[in-house]
């Protein structure tokens, strides 16, 4: 019933009423104005509103990451952060980083910072463990989206650099999927990336 009205006062932060709401019973974890409260708060790398709602407002995180919920690695393609500086996504990230308690959302992160098209959040999920080659069901991997980006090629051949510098793998290709091909056939397929090289 609270839900998006919680989910707008996180968007704002608007602290009195995220306390109002949380005690007349919404919840972070459900669906309300187009996201959830937790992945609201998670994909803007917002540490002070973290520690508010866990400490200020006794939310106790789920140990297990809620199925209902999209991946928690989906926090790393956050369109929010995207232009921001390696220094601001940095200093925030840290923030957040000791309420991130689910491995899963490390070890997928490239993927979802590949998508997302930034650099920036590729580097800070491959700081922090992320694997370059790990994979979603039905997913390509993160060098096959970073090789896909055609609305900026500098981002993708950055992205794609930092990939092969954390060992992912060209050759990858992951059975069944009909995405088209390995990352080094995207590559090949692309004629602004190839004309611009990979160093």
């Amino acid at each position: 019933m609270f839900n998006g009205a919680l989910v707008e006062a996180l968007r704002v932060e608007n602290l009195p009423n995220i306390k109002l709401l949380l005690s007349r019973g919404a919840s972070i974890l459900e669906f309300g104005k187009g996201e959830y409260g937790l992945l609201c708060v998670l994909r803007r790398f917002n540490g002070d509103l973290m520690r508010f709602l866990v400490e200020d407002c006794g939310i106790t995180l789920p140990t297990q990451w809620p199925g209902k919920m999209p991946h928690p690695a989906s926090m790393f393609g956050a369109l929010y952060l995207a232009g921001a500086s390696i220094e601001d996504v940095r200093r925030r990230f840290e923030g957040v980083k000791p309420y991130i308690i689910w491995p899963e959302a490390f070890a997928l992160g490239p993927i979802s910072a590949a998508r997302s098209g930034s650099p920036v959040l590729v580097r800070i999920s491959l700081e922090n463990g992320g694997n370059p080659n790990k994979m979603r069901e039905g997913y390509q991997s993160a060098l096959q989206y970073a090789a896909a980006v055609k609305h900026d090629t500098s981002k993708s051949i950055e992205m794609m650099k930092l990939l092969l510098e954390y060992g992912a793998d060209l050759n990858f290709y992951q059975r069944g999927l009909k995405l088209g091909g390995t990352a080094l056939y995207k590559l090949a397929a692309g004629s602004s990336i190839t004309q611009n090289g990979l160093e």
